[in-house]
C-alpha cells in the first residue's frame, strides 16, 4: 500500500515500515519518561568546556536529556512534532532505518548541543530539529534521485508546511504563541545547534547514498 510503505523504494527488512512501529515506541518512551521520572529525573549536563562532552557519564547525560522534559505540554509538544516527522519518514526509509536514525541524531545533536557553550536545551525537541533538517534535505535530493511520485510530492510538502508551522512555534514550554517567521529555529541556539547538525549528518548520509547509486550504474 502506498500510504504505508513509498513506491518508489525497493523494499528490503530494513526499509520496510512495520506499522510505524518505531516512531509508536519514541513516542511512548517520551510520555513514560515523563510520566515516570516527572522533569528532572537525569543529572542535566552543564555546558562547559567542549572536550568535556567527550567523557562518558556526560555523553550518557546527553542522550538521555533528550527524553526530559520540562512539563507535560513540553513532552507531548515534542511527542505530536515526532509523530508527524516519524509517520512521514518511516514510510519512506523504514522502522529500522528510522530507529538508528533517530538514535543517532539524539546522540549527536545533544552532544552538539552540549558542546556548543551558549546553547542550552534539553527535551526531544532537539532530536526533532534534526529530523526537520533530515526531511528537507531528503526532499530535495528525492527529485535529483529521479524517484518523486505524486504521493511523495504532495505529502513531503504537506510535512514541510507543518515543519515551517512548527518553528513558528514560540510559546515555550508553558503558553501557545506563533509567529510568521521561524522564531522556534532562529531564537533557540539549541534548536539550531540541532538543525545544523541534522544537515550535516544528512548531506553525509545523502553522499553516500547518492555514491552507491552511481557506483551500481
Amino acid at each position: 500500500m502506498k500510504f504505508i510503505d513509498d513506491t518508489a523504494k525497493n523494499i528490503k527488512w530494513y526499509n520496510k515500515n512495520i506499522f510505524y512501529v518505531c516512531t509508536l515506541f519514541f513516542v511512548f518512551v517520551n510520555v513514560f519518561a515523563f510520566q515516570l521520572g516527572g522533569s528532572s529525573w537525569i543529572p542535566r549536563p552543564i555546558n562547559s568546556n567542549w572536550t568535556d562532552v567527550l567523557n562518558f557519564n556526560r555523553l550518557l547525560s546527553c542522550f538521555l536529556s533528550a527524553f526530559e522534559h520540562s512539563n507535560l505540554q513540553h513532552c507531548l509538544l515534542n511527542s505530536l512534532c515526532f509523530l508527524v516527522a516519524g509517520t512521514y519518514l518511516e514510510r519512506k526509509i523504514g522502522s529500522v532505518n528510522l530507529f538508528v536514525l533517530v538514535l543517532s541524531l539524539v546522540f549527536f545533536c545533544e552532544c552538539a548541543v552540549d558542546a556548543n557553550y551558549y546553547a542550552n536545551s534539553h527535551g526531544f525537541s532537539g532530536t526533532n530539529f534534526g529530523i526537520y533538517a533530515y526531511i528537507i534535505i531528503d526532499y530535495i535530493f528525492m527529485f535529483l534521485y529521479k524517484k518523486q511520485t505524486k504521493t511523495n510530492v504532495i505529502y513531503g510538502a504537506i510535512i514541510l508546511a507543518l515543519i515551517y508551522i512548527a518553528c513558528c512555534f514560540s510559546g515555550g514550554t508553558s503558553t501557545f504563541a506563533f509567529k510568521w517567521y521561524p522564531h522556534d529555529l532562529i531564537t533557540n541556539m539549541g534548536h539550531y545547534t540541532s538543525f545544523l547538525t541534522g544537515i550535516i549528518i544528512t548531506l553525509i548520509l545523502q553522499f553516500v547514498k547518492w555514491k552507491t547509486i552511481n557506483e551500481n550504474k
